[in-house]
Protein backbone atom coordinates (compact mmCIF):
# COMPACT_ATOMS: atom_id res chain seq x y z
CA UNK A 1 0.00 0.00 0.00
CA UNK A 2 2.91 2.02 0.48
CA UNK A 3 4.35 1.77 -2.49
CA UNK A 4 0.87 2.62 -4.48
CA UNK A 5 0.58 5.44 -2.50
CA UNK A 6 3.77 7.08 -3.64
CA UNK A 7 3.60 6.28 -6.57
CA UNK A 8 -0.09 8.18 -6.96
CA UNK A 9 2.09 11.16 -4.65
CA UNK A 10 4.71 11.29 -7.11
CA UNK A 11 2.44 11.21 -10.58
CA UNK A 12 0.32 14.16 -9.14
CA UNK A 13 3.06 16.18 -8.50
CA UNK A 14 4.24 15.73 -12.12
CA UNK A 15 0.71 16.07 -13.09
CA UNK A 16 0.97 19.41 -11.18
CA UNK A 17 4.65 20.48 -12.95
CA UNK A 18 3.46 19.67 -16.50
CA UNK A 19 -0.16 21.37 -16.05
CA UNK A 20 1.72 24.39 -14.52
CA UNK A 21 3.80 24.84 -17.04
CA UNK A 22 1.61 24.54 -20.16
CA UNK A 23 -0.45 27.40 -18.03
CA UNK A 24 2.35 29.26 -17.87
CA UNK A 25 3.55 28.90 -21.54
CA UNK A 26 -0.24 29.61 -22.17
CA UNK A 27 -0.07 32.75 -20.52
CA UNK A 28 3.10 33.94 -22.19
CA UNK A 29 1.85 33.00 -25.09
CA UNK A 30 -1.90 35.23 -24.03
CA UNK A 31 0.55 38.12 -22.84
CA UNK A 32 2.47 38.82 -25.87
CA UNK A 33 1.54 42.60 -26.74
CA UNK A 34 -0.31 42.75 -30.14
CA UNK A 35 1.32 45.23 -32.28
CA UNK A 36 0.80 47.29 -35.31
CA UNK A 37 1.98 46.47 -38.84
CA UNK A 38 4.79 49.00 -38.09
CA UNK A 39 8.38 49.13 -38.13
CA UNK A 40 10.51 52.46 -36.22
CA UNK A 41 13.57 53.66 -38.01
CA UNK A 42 16.17 55.17 -35.39
CA UNK A 43 19.35 56.83 -35.98
CA UNK A 44 21.16 60.30 -35.89
CA UNK A 45 19.51 62.60 -38.96
CA UNK A 46 20.55 65.68 -37.12
CA UNK A 47 23.84 66.33 -34.57
CA UNK A 48 27.21 65.82 -34.82
CA UNK A 49 29.42 63.20 -35.77
CA UNK A 50 27.05 60.06 -36.90
CA UNK A 51 24.29 62.08 -38.96
CA UNK A 52 25.52 60.88 -42.59
CA UNK A 53 24.51 56.92 -41.37
CA UNK A 54 21.44 58.16 -40.07
CA UNK A 55 20.43 59.73 -43.56
CA UNK A 56 21.23 56.85 -45.46
CA UNK A 57 19.21 54.70 -43.14
CA UNK A 58 15.88 56.71 -43.52
CA UNK A 59 16.53 56.82 -47.39
CA UNK A 60 16.99 53.21 -47.55
CA UNK A 61 13.97 52.61 -45.21
CA UNK A 62 11.90 55.00 -47.05
CA UNK A 63 12.84 53.61 -50.34
CA UNK A 64 12.39 50.17 -49.47
CA UNK A 65 8.74 50.68 -47.81
CA UNK A 66 7.07 52.84 -50.63
CA UNK A 67 8.39 50.08 -52.93
CA UNK A 68 6.95 47.06 -51.07
CA UNK A 69 3.60 48.94 -50.31
CA UNK A 70 3.50 50.09 -53.73
CA UNK A 71 3.81 46.42 -54.77
CA UNK A 72 0.53 45.54 -52.66
CA UNK A 73 2.29 45.33 -48.93
CA UNK A 74 1.13 42.70 -46.69
CA UNK A 75 -2.38 40.96 -48.10
CA UNK A 76 -2.78 45.10 -49.08
CA UNK A 77 -2.07 46.30 -45.91
CA UNK A 78 0.83 49.06 -45.98
CA UNK A 79 3.53 48.46 -43.67
CA UNK A 80 3.90 52.02 -41.56
CA UNK A 81 6.90 53.22 -40.72
CA UNK A 82 7.70 56.00 -37.85
CA UNK A 83 11.21 57.45 -38.36
CA UNK A 84 12.93 58.91 -34.88
CA UNK A 85 16.28 61.09 -35.07
CA UNK A 86 17.87 60.50 -31.73
CA UNK A 87 20.36 63.41 -32.66
CA UNK A 88 23.43 60.73 -31.88
CA UNK A 89 23.21 62.08 -28.31
CA UNK A 90 22.54 58.85 -25.07
CA UNK A 91 19.05 60.48 -24.03
CA UNK A 92 17.49 60.70 -27.07
CA UNK A 93 18.31 57.48 -28.31
CA UNK A 94 16.93 55.71 -24.97
CA UNK A 95 13.70 58.10 -24.82
CA UNK A 96 13.60 57.35 -28.95
CA UNK A 97 13.73 53.61 -28.57
CA UNK A 98 11.03 53.64 -25.54
CA UNK A 99 9.12 55.60 -27.78
CA UNK A 100 8.66 53.08 -31.22
CA UNK A 101 8.15 50.39 -28.35
CA UNK A 102 5.27 52.06 -26.89
CA UNK A 103 3.87 53.04 -29.92
CA UNK A 104 3.87 48.76 -30.38
CA UNK A 105 6.15 48.42 -33.28
CA UNK A 106 6.85 44.97 -35.22
CA UNK A 107 10.28 46.02 -35.32
CA UNK A 108 12.85 48.67 -34.98
CA UNK A 109 15.59 49.42 -37.85
CA UNK A 110 18.81 51.10 -36.41
CA UNK A 111 21.45 53.08 -37.93
CA UNK A 112 24.85 51.12 -37.83
CA UNK A 113 26.46 53.59 -35.50
CA UNK A 114 27.51 52.66 -32.31
CA UNK A 115 25.11 54.48 -29.82
CA UNK A 116 22.10 53.28 -32.00
CA UNK A 117 23.05 50.21 -32.74
CA UNK A 118 24.46 48.85 -29.26
CA UNK A 119 22.64 51.39 -26.42
CA UNK A 120 18.88 50.52 -27.21
CA UNK A 121 19.57 46.82 -27.27
CA UNK A 122 18.09 45.76 -23.69
CA UNK A 123 15.07 47.56 -23.94
CA UNK A 124 13.89 45.96 -26.93
CA UNK A 125 14.98 42.56 -26.27
CA UNK A 126 13.31 42.89 -23.00
CA UNK A 127 10.24 43.90 -24.91
CA UNK A 128 10.07 41.39 -27.33
CA UNK A 129 10.61 44.09 -29.98
CA UNK A 130 12.76 42.95 -33.26
CA UNK A 131 16.26 45.17 -33.43
CA UNK A 132 18.13 44.69 -36.14
CA UNK A 133 21.15 47.19 -36.91
CA UNK A 134 21.47 47.66 -40.89
CA UNK A 135 25.40 47.37 -41.18
CA UNK A 136 26.75 47.79 -37.58
CA UNK A 137 30.10 45.82 -37.17
CA UNK A 138 29.09 45.39 -33.52
CA UNK A 139 27.72 41.39 -32.93
CA UNK A 140 24.51 42.98 -31.12
CA UNK A 141 22.94 39.44 -32.65
CA UNK A 142 24.24 37.89 -29.54
CA UNK A 143 22.54 40.18 -27.28
CA UNK A 144 19.32 38.21 -27.03
CA UNK A 145 16.90 36.30 -29.15
CA UNK A 146 15.60 40.00 -30.62
CA UNK A 147 18.72 41.21 -31.76
CA UNK A 148 19.49 40.86 -35.28
CA UNK A 149 21.95 41.88 -37.71
CA UNK A 150 22.60 42.85 -40.97
CA UNK A 151 25.59 43.20 -41.84
CA UNK A 152 28.22 41.36 -44.45
CA UNK A 153 30.26 38.89 -41.61
CA UNK A 154 33.89 40.08 -41.37
CA UNK A 155 34.93 36.31 -41.06
CA UNK A 156 33.71 35.43 -44.43
CA UNK A 157 35.07 39.01 -46.03
CA UNK A 158 38.32 38.36 -44.88
CA UNK A 159 38.44 35.01 -45.90
CA UNK A 160 36.88 35.43 -49.32
CA UNK A 161 39.17 38.30 -49.96
CA UNK A 162 42.50 36.48 -49.18
CA UNK A 163 41.37 33.20 -50.78
CA UNK A 164 41.17 35.60 -54.42
CA UNK A 165 44.64 37.12 -53.22
CA UNK A 166 46.24 34.05 -52.70
CA UNK A 167 44.67 31.53 -55.91
CA UNK A 168 44.31 34.38 -58.39
CA UNK A 169 46.51 36.90 -57.86
CA UNK A 170 49.32 34.50 -56.32
CA UNK A 171 50.13 36.64 -53.62
CA UNK A 172 51.64 34.66 -50.56
CA UNK A 173 53.42 37.12 -48.28
CA UNK A 174 51.77 39.74 -46.15
CA UNK A 175 52.17 42.93 -44.16
CA UNK A 176 49.88 43.88 -42.13
CA UNK A 177 49.42 47.35 -40.76
CA UNK A 178 46.94 48.37 -38.20
CA UNK A 179 45.42 52.31 -37.66
CA UNK A 180 44.94 52.28 -34.09
CA UNK A 181 43.52 55.91 -35.02
CA UNK A 182 40.27 54.88 -36.14
CA UNK A 183 37.47 53.42 -34.34
CA UNK A 184 36.69 50.92 -37.75
CA UNK A 185 40.31 49.13 -36.83
CA UNK A 186 39.89 46.41 -34.13
CA UNK A 187 42.39 43.41 -33.25
CA UNK A 188 39.18 41.39 -34.45
CA UNK A 189 39.88 42.52 -37.73
CA UNK A 190 43.75 42.17 -37.66
CA UNK A 191 42.90 38.23 -36.17
CA UNK A 192 40.73 37.31 -38.86
CA UNK A 193 43.04 38.72 -41.67
CA UNK A 194 45.97 36.07 -39.81
CA UNK A 195 43.38 33.36 -39.92
CA UNK A 196 42.14 33.35 -43.17
CA UNK A 197 46.32 33.66 -44.50
CA UNK A 198 46.94 31.05 -42.28
CA UNK A 199 44.42 28.75 -43.61
CA UNK A 200 45.06 29.32 -47.69
CA UNK A 201 48.97 28.63 -47.23
CA UNK A 202 50.02 32.06 -47.15
CA UNK A 203 52.55 34.34 -44.85
CA UNK A 204 52.31 36.64 -42.56
CA UNK A 205 56.18 38.64 -42.72
CA UNK A 206 55.56 41.61 -40.93
CA UNK A 207 53.06 43.08 -38.71
CA UNK A 208 52.67 46.64 -37.33
CA UNK A 209 50.43 48.98 -35.38
CA UNK A 210 50.87 52.78 -36.55
CA UNK A 211 49.57 55.43 -34.05
CA UNK A 212 50.00 53.11 -30.56
CA UNK A 213 54.16 52.63 -30.24
CA UNK A 214 55.27 54.12 -34.14
CA UNK A 215 54.74 56.88 -35.94
CA UNK A 216 53.81 55.64 -39.79
CA UNK A 217 56.88 56.31 -40.86
CA UNK A 218 58.15 54.20 -38.00
CA UNK A 219 56.26 51.47 -39.00
CA UNK A 220 56.75 51.08 -42.98
CA UNK A 221 60.54 51.16 -41.95
CA UNK A 222 59.92 47.86 -39.40
CA UNK A 223 57.61 46.17 -41.90
CA UNK A 224 60.92 47.14 -44.59
CA UNK A 225 63.24 45.57 -42.67
CA UNK A 226 61.97 42.64 -41.41
CA UNK A 227 60.33 41.38 -44.62
CA UNK A 228 63.52 42.82 -46.62
CA UNK A 229 61.23 44.74 -48.57
CA UNK A 230 59.68 41.38 -50.06
CA UNK A 231 56.18 41.57 -49.70
CA UNK A 232 53.60 40.25 -52.18
CA UNK A 233 50.57 42.47 -50.19
CA UNK A 234 50.18 44.95 -47.52
CA UNK A 235 46.65 43.92 -45.15
CA UNK A 236 45.18 47.37 -44.04
CA UNK A 237 42.61 47.86 -41.15
CA UNK A 238 41.20 51.28 -41.03
CA UNK A 239 39.65 54.21 -42.85
CA UNK A 240 40.91 55.66 -46.22
CA UNK A 241 42.23 58.59 -44.77
CA UNK A 242 44.51 56.55 -42.90
CA UNK A 243 45.02 54.21 -46.10
CA UNK A 244 46.35 57.01 -47.72
CA UNK A 245 49.25 58.40 -45.21
CA UNK A 246 50.23 54.94 -44.67
CA UNK A 247 50.58 54.32 -48.85
CA UNK A 248 52.24 57.26 -49.33
CA UNK A 249 55.13 56.27 -47.00
CA UNK A 250 55.04 52.94 -48.47
CA UNK A 251 56.28 54.44 -51.70
CA UNK A 252 58.36 56.77 -50.12
CA UNK A 253 60.04 53.80 -48.82
CA UNK A 254 59.91 51.89 -51.71
CA UNK A 255 58.00 49.39 -51.47
CA UNK A 256 55.16 48.39 -54.43
CA UNK A 257 53.28 45.94 -53.16
CA UNK A 258 49.47 46.43 -53.24
CA UNK A 259 46.93 46.74 -50.58
CA UNK A 260 44.44 44.69 -49.35
CA UNK A 261 41.37 46.29 -47.37
CA UNK A 262 37.77 46.36 -46.85
CA UNK A 263 34.95 48.70 -47.93
CA UNK A 264 36.46 51.53 -45.82
CA UNK A 265 38.95 51.91 -48.83
CA UNK A 266 36.00 51.59 -51.64
CA UNK A 267 35.62 55.35 -51.24
CA UNK A 268 36.81 58.44 -54.06
CA UNK A 269 38.81 59.70 -51.64
CA UNK A 270 40.66 56.74 -51.68
CA UNK A 271 41.02 56.37 -55.47
CA UNK A 272 41.51 60.37 -55.80
CA UNK A 273 44.37 60.93 -53.27
CA UNK A 274 46.58 57.76 -53.67
CA UNK A 275 46.48 58.29 -57.17
CA UNK A 276 48.66 55.64 -59.02
CA UNK A 277 49.67 54.11 -55.54
CA UNK A 278 46.09 51.96 -55.64
CA UNK A 279 46.90 50.63 -58.62
CA UNK A 280 46.48 46.33 -57.86
CA UNK A 281 44.77 46.98 -54.43
CA UNK A 282 41.89 44.71 -53.63
CA UNK A 283 38.62 45.43 -51.73
CA UNK A 284 35.96 43.82 -50.27
CA UNK A 285 32.34 45.67 -49.86
CA UNK A 286 29.19 44.35 -48.81
CA UNK A 287 27.67 46.55 -51.83
CA UNK A 288 28.78 47.98 -55.11
CA UNK A 289 27.27 49.53 -58.47
CA UNK A 290 29.40 47.70 -60.58
CA UNK A 291 26.96 44.64 -59.66
CA UNK A 292 25.38 43.51 -63.03
CA UNK A 293 22.26 41.89 -60.93
CA UNK A 294 19.02 43.08 -61.97
CA UNK A 295 17.70 43.34 -58.60
CA UNK A 296 20.62 45.48 -57.84
CA UNK A 297 20.56 47.36 -61.14
CA UNK A 298 17.12 48.56 -60.73
CA UNK A 299 17.75 49.75 -57.11
CA UNK A 300 20.72 51.95 -58.06
CA UNK A 301 18.56 53.19 -60.94
CA UNK A 302 15.28 54.36 -58.79
CA UNK A 303 18.27 55.94 -56.12
CA UNK A 304 19.94 57.58 -58.56
CA UNK A 305 17.02 59.18 -60.12
CA UNK A 306 15.30 59.84 -56.81
CA UNK A 307 18.75 61.50 -55.37
CA UNK A 308 21.14 62.11 -58.19
CA UNK A 309 23.85 60.28 -56.72
CA UNK A 310 25.15 56.58 -55.93
CA UNK A 311 23.63 54.51 -53.06
CA UNK A 312 25.92 54.25 -50.20
CA UNK A 313 26.56 50.30 -49.18
CA UNK A 314 24.25 52.09 -45.70
CA UNK A 315 21.52 52.60 -47.80
CA UNK A 316 21.73 49.68 -49.27
CA UNK A 317 21.67 47.66 -45.98
CA UNK A 318 18.84 49.42 -45.01
CA UNK A 319 16.73 48.85 -47.83
CA UNK A 320 17.33 44.97 -47.25
CA UNK A 321 16.60 45.10 -43.24
CA UNK A 322 12.92 46.70 -44.13
CA UNK A 323 12.69 44.12 -46.71
CA UNK A 324 13.98 41.22 -44.98
CA UNK A 325 11.69 42.30 -41.84
CA UNK A 326 8.58 42.61 -43.95
CA UNK A 327 9.08 39.04 -45.65
CA UNK A 328 9.28 37.42 -42.22
CA UNK A 329 5.94 38.93 -40.87
CA UNK A 330 4.14 38.13 -44.64
CA UNK A 331 5.77 34.75 -43.57
CA UNK A 332 4.64 34.48 -40.30
CA UNK A 333 0.97 36.27 -41.42
CA UNK A 334 1.19 37.64 -38.10
CA UNK A 335 2.53 40.87 -36.10
CA UNK A 336 3.04 38.99 -33.27
CA UNK A 337 6.88 39.70 -32.77
CA UNK A 338 7.74 35.53 -31.82
CA UNK A 339 5.86 34.63 -34.59
CA UNK A 340 8.17 36.94 -36.84
CA UNK A 341 11.64 36.61 -35.29
CA UNK A 342 11.00 32.90 -36.23
CA UNK A 343 10.28 33.36 -39.66
CA UNK A 344 13.31 35.58 -40.19
CA UNK A 345 15.61 33.54 -38.69
CA UNK A 346 14.19 30.69 -41.25
CA UNK A 347 14.62 33.17 -44.18
CA UNK A 348 17.60 31.18 -46.86
CA UNK A 349 18.09 32.75 -50.45
CA UNK A 350 16.23 36.14 -49.87
CA UNK A 351 17.08 38.28 -52.97
CA UNK A 352 18.22 41.37 -51.42
CA UNK A 353 20.00 44.51 -53.46
CA UNK A 354 23.10 43.89 -51.91
CA UNK A 355 23.22 39.64 -53.19
CA UNK A 356 21.23 37.25 -51.60
CA UNK A 357 20.89 36.74 -48.37
CA UNK A 358 20.45 33.49 -45.64
CA UNK A 359 19.93 34.38 -41.92
CA UNK A 360 22.38 32.19 -39.57
CA UNK A 361 20.48 30.84 -36.48
CA UNK A 362 22.67 33.14 -34.58
CA UNK A 363 20.12 36.08 -36.35
CA UNK A 364 23.09 37.51 -38.15
CA UNK A 365 22.84 37.94 -41.69
CA UNK A 366 25.15 35.78 -43.97
CA UNK A 367 26.23 36.50 -47.62
CA UNK A 368 29.22 36.74 -49.39
CA UNK A 369 31.34 39.93 -50.18
CA UNK A 370 32.02 41.75 -53.26
CA UNK A 371 35.67 41.73 -54.29
CA UNK A 372 37.19 44.76 -56.43
CA UNK A 373 40.20 45.20 -58.05
CA UNK A 374 41.67 48.80 -58.69
CA UNK A 375 43.02 48.61 -62.29
CA UNK A 376 45.06 51.08 -64.36
CA UNK A 377 42.24 53.42 -66.50
CA UNK A 378 42.77 56.06 -69.08
CA UNK A 379 43.41 58.72 -66.58
CA UNK A 380 43.16 57.82 -63.07
CA UNK A 381 42.65 54.50 -61.56
CA UNK A 382 39.20 52.52 -61.88
CA UNK A 383 37.28 49.72 -60.13
CA UNK A 384 36.77 46.83 -61.53
CA UNK A 385 34.16 43.80 -60.18
CA UNK A 386 36.11 40.84 -59.80
CA UNK A 387 34.28 38.18 -57.78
Amino acid sequence: MRKVSLIIQIACFLLIVFTSNIEKAAAETAAEPSRKLKIGILGPKTGEGSAEFGKYVFEGVAMAAREFNKAGGIQGKKVETSFVDNKGVMRETMQAAGKLIDDKVVAIIASPDGLSSFAPVSMANESGTIFMSAGSRRHIEKSGPYIFRNALPEEIATDETIKYCIEKLKYKRYAIITSMRDEESTMNAVSLYMRAIQKHKGEVVSQAYVHFDLSTKEAIAKLKKESGANIDAVVFTGNSKGAIEVLKELRRQGIKAPFVGSENLNAAEFLKAGGEATIGSVLYTSFTTLSDDPVTVKFIESYRNAKGKDPSPVVAASYDSFMLIAEAIKKAGSTEPSKVRTALTEIKGFRGVSGEISMSEDAQTIRTPFIILVEKGETSPELRLVK
